[in-house]
């Protein structure tokens, strides 16, 4: 069964850029958003492997950024499920 039938709801496709940072606030690296669903999102970044497990997700604009955890990843692509 492939990941995408193993979703428990679907996952909009987007282009949006963002900035990836530390809980504690401090800006990591860029990011765009692939796809972002209620629970999660796909993130692409050329520094995945420097990305801690527990990231926040800023998108401008938005008042506040969304806390995620990473629990997979590829040479440049992060899934993100986010954390209340």
């Amino acid at each position: 069964m492939s990941d995408i039938n193993r979703r428990s709801e679907d996952r909009k496709g987007v282009g949006i850029s963002a900035r990836v940072q530390s809980v504690e606030g401090v800006s990591i690296t860029s990011c765009i958003i692939r796809d972002v669903s209620k629970n999660g999102c796909q993130i692409v970044t050329s520094q995945v492997n420097d990305l801690p497990d527990t990231i926040c997700i800023k998108i401008p604009g938005q008042k506040s950024p969304m806390k995620g955890k990473i629990i997979w990843r590829t040479i440049n692509r992060a899934g993100v499920k986010f954390t209340r």
